[in-house]
């Protein structure tokens, strides 16, 4: 995920996700900020941007190419009803506030992944990834990661 977005949702500011494709994937699931995304100009008006500048007060540091968080992925439903599946706000209408829809791309078509814990890491891991589909970390991040965060998941998490 780009900066800031990644940070939102590691902190619990931003619960659901959006993304052009669904997915099944249930759990616990490493945060990785991309190296790339907005450039510095952008970066500083979309983080003054309403929402944003309240929501972000209290990070200090924003980490590209780590691993900063888990999240606890509970649901993935279509941003709008379909004929066999509901929406995402209709099956939770208390998340369809102003500031969830400005920090998600709701578009029709997209899917939202809905986070229900979430836990900053205080040390970020260094890693190389890609944006795209759900993958698996190797062990020893996920090793990492356990070593900083406060329970252990049942399985290591993905990416």
């Amino acid at each position: 995920m780009w900066e800031p977005w990644a940070s939102l949702y590691v902190h619990g500011a931003k619960r659901i996700e959006t993304r052009h494709w669904p997915d099944s994937h249930h759990g616990w699931t490493a945060i990785f900020a991309t190296k790339g995304g907005l450039s510095g100009r952008e970066f500083a008006e979309t983080c003054a941007a309403p929402f944003f500048c309240e929501a972000l007060a209290g990070i200090q540091t924003f980490h590209k190419a780590c691993i900063i968080g888990v999240v606890n992925i509970v649901a993935c439903y279509p941003l709008n009803r379909r004929s066999w599946q509901p929406g995402i706000f209709e099956v939770f209408p208390d998340l369809d506030t102003p500031q969830e829809r400005a920090f998600g791309n709701y578009d029709e078509g997209r899917y939202g992944f809905l986070a229900q814990e979430t836990f900053a890491l205080a040390t970020p891991i260094p890693f190389v990834s890609r944006q795209g589909k759900f993958l698996e970390v190797p062990e020893s991040i996920a090793e990492e990661i356990r070593k900083q965060w406060r329970g252990k998941p049942s399985t290591a998490p993905k990416q």
